[in-house]
């Protein structure tokens, strides 16, 4: 770093500016709507869950390779590519105070659907849950998505092609 400073060269860090998100996909004023709008004609007069679903990848990748070597010397030591990972899907009821979760090892459908089965157990007796998600690929219905009967997805985007619940 010295040696940087004699060379007329400094250490700088990127400022970080944060841009606020004016296009939020589901408008807060509407929400109501697009809720019943998406609720099949059964569920009228029963009690509405609002559960909010997402998924994340966690794990370890191989770091980089140091080693101790007399100055001077570039010996060579093989870095560890091997990898694990492992999908956490979670989904919260604000109002109940109460979610459900799994760990899988990868995402799909196949896997979405066990997530979907695992929060249509914590949802009340009585109730339907509308579950809210992002347009990830894996939450597409195509034919591979079963949807349990006591639930309901409301994606954040209309995108062509999602039918996550506004039609059965």
């Amino acid at each position: 770093m010295v040696g940087c400073l004699r060379r007329g060269m400094r250490w700088l860090l990127q400022q970080h500016r944060t841009v606020p998100n004016t296009n939020f996909p589901i408008d807060p004023k509407n929400f109501a709507a697009r809720v019943a709008e998406a609720l099949p004609p059964e569920t009228a007069g029963r009690p509405i869950e609002v559960w909010f679903q997402d998924e994340a990848r966690v794990g370890q990748q191989g770091t980089l390779t140091r080693i101790w070597a007399k100055r001077g010397s570039r010996p060579r030591k093989p870095r560890d590519r091997r990898y694990q990972w492992a999908y956490l899907f979670g989904a919260v009821c604000p109002a109940r105070d109460i979610g459900a979760a799994v760990v899988l090892p990868s995402v799909s459908a196949e896997a979405m659907n066990i997530h979907l089965a695992e929060i249509s157990t914590q949802v009340a007796a009585s109730a339907h849950g509308v579950v809210v998600l992002d347009g990830a690929g894996w939450h597409q219905q195509g034919g591979r998505l079963r949807v349990p009967p006591n639930l309901t997805l409301l994606p954040l985007l209309n995108r062509p092609g999602f039918a996550g619940g506004f039609k059965p």
